[in-house]
């Protein structure tokens, strides 16, 4: 069994939206079913990214690249924020 206060080893994608859908706190819940809409469809990977970049027209793919890592440094901010409320419940 996985220590519950040591983060969890990153793994496959898929699975790990799957253990979330499945999850009763979330899933049976109203605030985990609010996550659970919001969060999924912001969980992206590079499934597709080859149809989508192709049609960025050409003058725009520097807006979307900076743009894309604007949205990469807030997703490391909201990253470590869950961090910390992990280790200050635990």
């Amino acid at each position: 069994m996985p220590d519950r206060g040591a983060p969890p080893s990153i793994g496959d994608p898929d699975a790990i939206v799957h253990g979330l859908r499945s999850d009763p706190s979330l899933r049976l819940t109203e605030a985990g079913q609010t996550f659970l809409r919001w969060f999924l469809p912001r969980v992206t990977g590079p499934r597709g990214w080859d149809e989508l970049t192709g049609n960025i027209p050409p003058h725009c793919k520097y807006t979307v690249a900076n743009l894309a890592r604007q949205c990469a440094n807030e997703w490391h901010e909201f990253a470590d924020l869950m961090e910390q409320q992990a280790r200050s419940t635990a």
